[in-house]
């Protein structure tokens, strides 16, 4: 017979306070894929920073080569990042 033994200090019926309310900061926005011409495409991951109450946002991208190192891409604001993404083809799926 085996047993699941969890800290008292980790289950969430025993948290409280701000413990219990974490709030999410980084947001994985999935990989896109990129064709420019007929052989030539790339795939990159895009990950999103929110900074302070969401007033401004950090942009990080992957490399094809480093998938899983993510590499700065810059501070932009919301108007800013949705021009950005709409200028490399990057639509979000409902």
């Amino acid at each position: 017979m085996s047993a699941n033994i969890t800290s008292i200090k980790s289950h969430r019926d025993f948290l409280s306070g701000p413990a219990l309310r974490t709030r999410k900061r980084v947001f994985d926005l999935g990989e896109h894929c990129y064709s420019g011409v007929p052989g030539l495409c790339w795939s990159t991951n895009y990950w999103i920073k929110r900074i302070g109450k969401g007033e401004s946002w950090e942009l990080y991208g992957t490399l094809e080569e480093a998938p899983r190192r993510r590499e700065y891409a810059g501070i932009f604001s919301p108007t800013e990042l949705r021009q950005y993404f709409d200028e490399v083809g990057f639509y979000m799926d409902d």
